[in-house]
């Protein structure tokens, strides 16, 4: 297969194999002369009887063969001689690599405990957190000269997985994800939609065979709540979600009176003291330093400290805020006004540059366009002008628009004199 129908262009086993995957995958028919035709190319290109060159200078001979093995394990033209003698590093695989590896062990007659292992190296990579899902490797796999994109990573995932009852109880929270990786209602690639399209379809074959109809019902102790839901026939908005207070007794039971098999997502909320660190996708630790102290054993006034924050993501993420405390009445340096010591806020940034900063009466905030996976410190500085005694609130870090991704660490009292 040519990208554009001219004859000074060789053709692509990338975009052949492509092809091939998404005809099987999409239930398409290839006509049988040319579905042969492709199959003899791949298998020519598989054994080396074609030399390919890649068109971007990087070492991606193994990942190019491998997607055409997959192709190939797909429509029963990959005999397992050809597999036996792979030698590969599956953990060092990026996440396209090892999706393909799963497709021709799913369909080659191999040893079936090489199976488990690669689904549970997936499993190890996978990143959910509330309604979203990502990938730990997903700074590495973006191979877009190989037709790969992050997000059709994540809709391949699904359908390598679906029919394993050992991903069953998995398998939805991997849809939501996937949906809550959409931007303006679509992915980011043509790949990644045809992907995406596919695994949705798949998805609801084999757990929405049904429209859903009826009600279902929310409860918890006495309260009780009913939920109707709209003809799926119709354009009509989902219902609303139902806020249940807490109960000291009764279990919370969801039931459904109609047919189909609704999900449901439940979330739990209370204003409670925080005594000990939370995290959901981010790990933050918190450092406090003297920077001037009049004495080495208590905080007194006027004194100053460097207050530092180690950040560990789990996942890349775009628009990150870091929000930490101050006791009432304190000034965060560095902000550039009158009488503001530039010698004592030396170093406040940390070793990564925020976008923005605020510095309130309440709480040091420091917003980042991109942090990717990894650890990374955030600083700052702030002089003590007011006595007392302080119990603080968390210091929080948060992905701003994946709100389930956070992390929280309780803060120590103050007491300043």
């Amino acid at each position: 297969m040519r990208f554009f129908p001219s004859d000074r262009l060789d053709g692509s086993p990338t975009l052949t194999a492509y092809v091939l995957t998404m005809a099987d995958a999409a239930g398409k028919v290839v006509p049988r002369e040319l579905r042969a035709s492709m199959i003899d190319g791949l298998r020519a290109f598989v054994e080396g009887r074609i030399v390919s060159r890649s068109p971007f200078p990087t070492a991606d001979g193994q990942l190019r063969r491998l997607t055409a093995m997959a192709a190939l394990a797909r429509h029963g033209e990959l005999p397992r001689a050809t597999v036996d003698p792979l030698d590969l590093d599956v953990e060092r695989l990026p996440t396209s690599g090892l999706l393909d590896w799963i497709d021709i062990l799913a369909r080659v007659e191999v040893d079936a405990g090489e199976l488990r292992r690669a689904k549970a190296i997936l499993r190890s990579r996978l990143n959910m957190q509330g309604t979203t899902m990502g990938f730990s490797t997903e700074n590495r796999d973006r191979l877009w000269w190989l037709m790969v994109a992050t997000d059709g990573n994540a809709a391949r995932a699904i359908l390598s997985v679906l029919g394993d009852p050992e991903w069953h109880t998995d398998a939805p929270r991997m849809i939501r994800g996937l949906f809550g990786r959409q931007q303006r209602g679509r992915w980011q690639t043509t790949v990644a939609n045809a992907w995406g399209t596919v695994a949705a379809r798949e998805f609801a074959a084999v757990f929405e065979a049904d429209p859903v109809t009826g009600g279902s019902v929310v409860s918890l102790g006495e309260a009780q709540h009913r939920v109707a839901w709209p003809d799926p026939t119709a354009d009509a908005e989902p219902p609303a979600p139902v806020d249940v207070p807490w109960a000291s007794t009764g279990k919370l039971t969801l039931d459904h009176e109609g047919t189909g098999t609704p999900w449901g997502l439940v979330q739990l909320r209370a204003a409670v003291p925080r005594t000990e660190p939370i995290r959901a996708g981010y790990h933050v630790v918190r450092r406090v330093e003297p920077v001037s102290r009049e004495s080495p054993d208590v905080w007194q006034r006027g004194d100053v400290a460097r207050i530092e924050l180690t950040i560990t993501a789990d996942a890349d993420m775009t628009w990150v805020v870091v929000e930490d405390p101050i006791p009432p009445g304190a000034v965060i340096l560095g902000s550039g006004l009158g009488g503001d010591s530039a010698l004592l806020s030396q170093g406040s940034w940390g070793d990564r540059w925020p976008v923005f900063v605020e510095r309130d009466f309440t709480n040091y905030r420091a917003y980042f366009r991109y942090v990717p996976k990894g650890t990374f410190t955030v600083g700052y500085s702030v002089r003590y002008n007011t006595t007392g005694d302080f119990h603080l609130p968390v210091a929080r870090v948060e992905a701003m628009y994946v709100p389930e991704m956070f992390a929280e660490e309780p803060v120590a009292p103050v007491s300043i004199e």
